[in-house]
């Protein structure tokens, strides 16, 4: 029942990494192809976050990502909608900011850490192979800060109004991540960022929709 067309099969077992064959050739009116995949457990990640102090940071969550995965409104709306190679887990660092991952199908990785009083890092560039985990240097997390302020309307506080702040890009770091969070202001037009920000210069935008 499958049209013509190539394919790749990707195969998910317990106890072992998420694995992909090798591109696979349908024609119609030829046999049906014989598709052979060997599955293995893949390699891991270790590693260790740490806070400012230089202290273990417990309760740290960490995900795996594509390496070129830049989170964002758009890319949060269709992320479920794109095949992706590696393996998407995550995990929380124990008492001693350690993490580990195991089961996980080779490629280069992106690590997204997040924690409710730090700001968020990302780490690219993870080569993940067959065999035993790599290792990652330790990771240090910052506090960052709490952004918050007052929306107004011809002078006047306004609530239900959304404001975004964004990152605006660092020539030095052209790869980093950029920054994005929302708010909506409440009623006398007090608005919070919920999420801790790094340091660097950022654009705010407020918006809102009326009936007129």
């Amino acid at each position: 029942g499958l049209n013509p067309d190539s394919y790749v099969f990707q195969i998910e077992a317990e106890g072992n990494a998420k694995t992909f064959s090798d591109p696979v050739k349908i024609t119609l009116g030829a046999p049906p192809p014989l598709v052979e995949v060997h599955l293995t457990e893949g390699g891991g990640i270790d590693g260790v976050v740490l806070d400012e102090s230089g202290r273990p940071l417990a309760g740290v969550t960490v995900r795996t990502l594509p390496n070129d995965f830049d989170e964002n409104p758009f890319t949060k709306m269709f992320a479920g909608m794109i095949p992706y190679t590696i393996t998407e887990a995550t995990t929380r660092t124990n008492a001693s900011g350690e993490y580990s991952f195991r089961l996980l199908n080779p490629g280069t990785y992106q690590l997204k850490f997040t924690h409710p009083d730090h700001y968020d890092v990302s780490l690219r560039d993870n080569q993940v192979v067959l065999g035993p985990p790599m290792k990652i240097a330790p990771l240090t997390m910052q506090r960052g800060t709490l952004v918050s302020g007052t929306v107004r309307v011809d002078g006047q506080p306004s609530g239900q109004t959304k404001v975004t702040v964004t990152a605006l890009p660092d020539p030095a770091s052209p790869t980093k991540s950029l920054f994005t969070a929302d708010s909506i202001s409440d009623s006398d037009g007090n608005f919070v960022i919920q999420k801790r920000m790094p340091p660097g210069r950022y654009s705010v935008m407020a918006a809102r929709q009326t009936l007129a």
